[in-house]
């Protein structure tokens, strides 16, 4: 008789969990199931893009961050959990779409059981156009995949599915999209096939030097005159093979450049372009005090353009010009005097790398956390270097005396040892250089009958809802917020 016992014992639990599940459609009152996720989670969550302008090929990143702050006890403990979305753009105007990622996990380990415990979390998500995209504005869009939460009691483990508490779609944001210009190299380039008879620039155009260190970016209907206020005909863009020497305090990175002809003049003004080496930076300088400068040749003085502008990703700076000189890359020749001990605004701390040793193509998460010690509310930038070439920038906004965890991913397809630097942190991670195993299956649920949710506790519903409380706060390529940084 002990089978037929434990027989009606299991349905008699799994009646309970129906007639839970179906409290909603005949009570009147607010059930427990119906539970808001904010009656137990506050909720703050912020996303940034690295450019809102994006031309063709060009890799831009999305750091996206959340906060949940819980308020309320949870009836069970919820260890874990994870959310994972695509990452789409949708033109404004045709509607069609494209897939930036295809696939964004952000994992929410641990998880915040009790009043006043804090998840937060962030990623830096690198995204680009595919080749061939119509221009215009394009409206970034976060598409749920999959999420789970993992509950852990003493006997056992198991997952819930919460997907179907999170929105299906949300929009994050909007970017401009601009097609790749045409690229044309040479030291001396006729400007007949790019210019009408009246010197004004009949489309976007790239003019880039044989090296590929210097480009000058010139937009549809710039006017180019020569000294004569003539059209100007001609350009050239030439590293003499006897470099000038640098303004006092400060050494040249990369080549000094001379563009021609000399008095050729722009309206509007166009830009440069000019790659530099950071192997080459003097210890102690970071690559944002780098600037372009420009060189008059009567008196041979340095002049600094003030709208210099640093990618450390590309390792370029960029500024405007209306006339033709020569120009360089310029760096101060020594490092601020260091600040009094304790005082550093930014701290990167804890560095994690996970796994340590990995296959080709496998996954490895590389996180830190970001502390702002100043006084005031700032946006900072880190920088994902793999081997010393940049992969990643992430923009990170702290009040002060904040604290961030961030975290970037990244997979590499050559065996071989790499190391890591985050901002001055290092560390390294190992590739084997076989292909990665598959992932493990999902252990089985359990059955509603031995799950410790029937005996009367709580429903599964209520779980899977206060877990996507969290999920909508940290889950930001879900959510939007249309919060834009420094813009």
């Amino acid at each position: 008789m002990r089978p037929l016992k434990y027989g009606r014992a299991a349905i008699w639990r799994l009646l309970v969990i129906v007639i839970l599940a179906l409290f909603p459609v005949f009570a009147g009152a607010r059930p427990a199931l119906a539970l808001s996720v904010y009656d137990y989670f506050t909720i703050d969550y912020d996303t940034l893009f690295s450019d809102y302008t994006i031309e063709g090929s060009d890799t831009f990143y999305a750091t996206l961050i959340g906060t949940a702050t819980c308020k309320k006890d949870l009836p069970l403990p919820v260890s874990s959990g994870y959310i994972k979305s695509r990452i789409v753009a949708e033109h404004r105007g045709s509607g069609d779409r494209v897939t930036l990622k295809s696939s964004v996990k952000l994992n929410i380990e641990p998880f915040p059981n009790e009043v006043g415990g804090i998840a937060r979390e962030s990623i830096v998500v690198p995204l680009q156009f595919p080749v061939g995209c119509q221009p215009g504005t394009y409206d970034v869009i976060g598409e749920l995949i999959e999420s789970r939460a993992v509950v852990t009691t003493s006997s056992m483990t198991f997952s819930i599915p919460v997907s179907k508490y999170l929105p299906s779609s949300q929009e994050m944001d909007s970017v401009t999209y601009l097609p790749e210009e045409e690229i044309i190299v040479g030291p001396s380039i006729d400007l007949s096939d790019y210019t009408d008879s009246g010197g004004i620039f009949i489309g976007d155009f790239v003019f880039q030097s044989e090296d590929g260190r210097c480009r000058l970016s010139i937009k549809e209907d710039t006017l180019c005159l020569n000294r004569y206020g003539e059209p100007l005909r001609e350009l050239t863009m030439i590293a003499p093979e006897e470099q000038p020497s640098p303004p006092e305090d400060y050494s040249i990175v990369g080549l000094v450049y001379d563009l021609g002809p000399d008095g050729a003049t722009f309206h509007p003004a166009i830009t440069i372009i000019l790659g530099y080496n950071d192997s080459l930076l003097p210890g102690g300088v970071g690559e944002d005090v780098l600037v372009i400068a420009e060189r008059y040749e009567s008196g041979g003085e340095w002049v600094i353009l003030e709208d210099s502008t640093v990618d450390p990703v590309t390792n370029t700076v960029a500024a405007s010009l209306s006339h033709f000189s020569t120009f360089a890359v310029l760096v101060p020749a020594s490092p601020a005097p260091a600040p009094s001990p304790g005082t550093e605004v930014l701290t990167v701390t804890d560095l994690v790398i996970t796994p340590r040793e990995a296959d080709t193509g496998e996954e490895i998460t590389i996180s830190v956390l970001v502390t702002n010690n100043g006084e005031i509310e700032d946006t900072y930038i880190l920088v994902l270097k793999i081997n010393g070439a940049a992969e990643a920038t992430g923009y990170i906004p702290l009040a002060a005396g904040g604290s961030l965890p961030v975290t970037f991913t990244t997979s590499q397809d050559t065996p071989g040892t790499y190391i890591v630097d985050v901002n001055g942190l290092t560390g390294t991670f190992e590739i084997r250089g076989t292909a990665p195993a598959a992932p493990p299956a999902e252990p089985p649920e359990s059955p509603p009958a031995e799950s410790p949710l029937s005996q009367g506790k709580t429903s599964p519903a209520l779980v899977g809802g206060i877990v996507a409380a969290v999920a909508v706060g940290i889950a930001v390529p879900l959510v939007l917020r249309r919060r834009r940084a420094g813009r």
